[in-house]
């Protein structure tokens, strides 16, 4: 009783004068509550109350209100007076009343006004869609306000009635909670994520639903980490409704499987619009992808919600010359089907995180189809895969610059689901399938003795390595330019670049090559017996991986890389030695080897680099950070010595 009655004063003896009475209902006991507990040090904002309630009403439709408490700290808090809502828009989701309250430190209660309240496309470049982020922002926010927003949608989503939530932001969280408020028949699986990573135990809702608090925030300063998908709590929910068939279940991934294999058989028929290429299987198939890549762009056009997950068939990819991951798929598997293959669909997450190994079924677990053949013998092909239910050739025919046989570098060592009318095979994608992509630069460079600086350089890249195919194909010879003078090479504005020359960039049997001059005057510095060049072909610096006397909080981790092959020679005006003759570096992060040898006025350099794949977590997690400071280092210290030469 004197708990409650000393809540109960807070509602209207608040700091500065505020009245919690003027809040929302749902709102006061947080905010009162957290009166009696210390602000977290450091912090800009602090969330009171993440409280989101959900309701299944039948035939895959959700309601969803989400409430949201925080109490403004600082300056950089002042952005919580702001509220961001996704929705697919069209019939799958809509966002139906968003309602506000700032209680100001001075007491004043400013509600949000309906004209603060706009929704804008969230489509990205090169995207069409149904998608909408619709924004609120309470006005006159300031440092001690409280602030409130309350939202209500309806969903009705393409893939069932299943959502992942997040739950560490840029803030701490005092409170956070996930409530079903009915289910009505259906079986809520709510699956915790990451949580004991986090530190943090769940606590049941009566009702329905977990909680926790005390979240810390999301670090802002930590780099080379793992995506968040990955690392970050999160909690995915599923209603599993016998009598709902119109969207997949997430029982099993044997269910999600099939039902993903019966929405795309109907896209997978030949077109007769693709050329056969004669010969072997092996000629045929890569025929095939040779002609989608030149004729195809990977393009996302959805003017329906469920196109994000449904794919179009071959006959109209083709007719419109452009499509995304799971309609390249489809056109593929047709013309494959054509051949005698049997067709699948493949589902796989790149780039933006991974599948887990204990990911548990769930709809939104992937971010990328591309296609499988069931082979009766092997075609003798590196994306191969050998599984109990017989083997598969993996083919991604969105990477226009992908050799056909092999996938693209995205794909290291993940894990595919193979969607049949049986269910999923799981595999996971041979190192043989993804090889190192590979960057080549011979330079022959002369230096003058007014300090000027000329190069003719040659370009080797295998795979993707630095984008170069793409640049052309894509911005024509103006962006690889743009990119040699800037991120390439690092030209200042009085440098030139001429005489540029490249490949057909879809010309995938070799290397892409292009050549070019380089001219900088002046591009060296004499200081005394000292030469100074500059760094043409070095790789980059590190960036620092946190902020000193922080504790790590993330894992340390860094994907693979290309790999870095640079040979120059030198002319110099005088007789020199290099500043760094040899260096060498055999880290978790990177494998380099420097060799920098002089004969009179011409010097010989070679650096061979390689980025192995890395990862510190737990207790390890310091170890990362100091090995992460001495690769650093070491490129700080070739950046400096290793284009420092000496007079003789």
């Amino acid at each position: 009783m004197i708990v409650r009655a000393l809540l109960l004063g807070l509602l209207t003896t608040a700091l500065a004068g505020q009245d919690l009475a003027r809040l929302p209902e749902w709102a006061r006991g947080p905010a009162a509550a957290a009166l009696q507990e210390p602000v977290p040090a450091g912090a800009d904002a602090w969330v009171l109350l993440e409280r989101t309630e959900v309701t299944y009403a039948g035939d895959g439709e959700l309601r969803t209100t989400l409430r949201r408490l925080v109490k403004v700290l600082g300056e950089r808090g002042l952005d919580e007076g702001q509220l961001v809502v996704h929705s697919l828009g069209g019939k799958a989701e809509k966002v139906k009343r968003i309602r506000g309250w700032n209680l100001r430190p001075d007491g004043e209660l400013v509600k949000l006004n309906r004209d603060d309240v706009g929704a804008v496309d969230a489509d990205a470049r090169g995207e069409v869609s149904t998608d909408y982020l619709t924004g609120a922002r309470v006005a006159r926010v300031a440092v001690g306000s409280l602030v409130a927003f309350e939202t209500d949608l309806v969903s009705r989503k393409p893939m069932g009635p299943a959502e992942r939530y997040w739950l560490a932001g840029a803030a701490p969280v005092r409170r956070w909670e996930l409530a079903i408020k009915d289910a009505n028949g259906a079986t809520a699986r709510i699956e915790p994520r990451h949580w004991a990573a986090w530190g943090l135990q769940p606590e049941s809702l009566p009702g329905g639903g977990l909680a926790t608090g005390g979240i810390a925030p999301v670090p802002q300063n930590e780099q080379a980490h793992p995506n968040g998908l990955n690392v970050e709590p999160l909690v995915e929910l599923c209603f599993l409704d016998p009598g709902w068939s119109a969207a997949p279940s997430c029982a099993s991934w044997d269910s999600l499987a099939a039902w993903v294999y019966g929405r795309y058989r109907p896209a997978i028929a030949p077109t007769a619009a693709i050329p056969r290429t004669a010969g072997t299987p092996v000629e045929a198939l890569g025929g095939i992808v040779r002609w989608m890549a030149r004729e195809l762009t990977c393009k996302a056009i959805y003017l329906t919600p469920d196109r994000g997950w449904i794919p179009e068939p071959g006959a109209e990819v083709v007719r419109k010359r452009y499509g995304d991951c799971k309609d390249h798929a489809a056109c593929f598997l047709g013309e494959a089907a054509g051949l005698g293959f049997e067709p699948f669909p493949v589902l796989c997450r790149i780039l933006d995180g991974e599948v887990e190994p204990d990911q548990p079924p769930f709809p939104y677990a992937f971010n990328h189809a591309i296609a499988a053949l069931r082979l009766k013998e092997s075609l003798g092909l590196p994306a191969e895969v050998a599984t109990p239910q017989g083997r598969f050739l993996l083919v991604d025919t969105t990477d226009r610059y992908c050799p056909f046989g092999f996938l693209p570098w995205a794909h290291q060592g993940r894990r595919v689901m193979i969607c049949t009318p049986a269910g999923a095979i799981w595999t996971e994608v041979p190192a043989s399938a993804t090889p190192v992509p590979s960057l080549a630069i011979d330079l022959q460079g002369q230096v003058a003795a007014s300090g000027a600086v000329t190069a003719r350089v040659r370009l080797g890249e295998t795979g993707n390595a630095q984008g170069l195919r793409f640049l052309l194909l894509e911005g024509g010879t103006r962006a690889l330019r743009e990119w040699l003078l800037g991120q390439g090479f690092h030209l200042p504005a009085n440098g030139t670049l001429a005489e540029l020359k490249a490949g057909d960039p879809l010309a995938l049997d070799g290397p892409f090559e292009a050549s070019f001059t380089l001219a900088l005057p002046p591009g060296s510095a004499l200081h005394g017996q000292t030469l100074d060049l500059e760094s043409w072909g070095f790789p980059g610096i590190p960036g620092a991986v946190q902020k000193p006397g922080i504790p790590r909080r993330l894992p340390v981790a860094k994907e693979a890389g290309p790999s870095l092959r640079l040979r120059a020679d030198w002319s110099f005006p005088w007789a020199v030695q290099p500043g760094l003759p040899e260096a060498k570096i055999d880290g978790p992060f990177r494998r380099l080897r420097w060799q920098a040898r002089a004969e009179g006025t011409r010097v010989r350099v070679e650096l061979d680099e390689d980025l192995p794949v890395a990862h510190f977590d737990g207790d390890r997690r310091a170890a990362g950070v100091a090995a992460w400071k001495e690769d650093r280092e070491f490129m700080k210290r070739l950046h400096l010595t290793g284009t420092s030469y000496r007079k003789d």
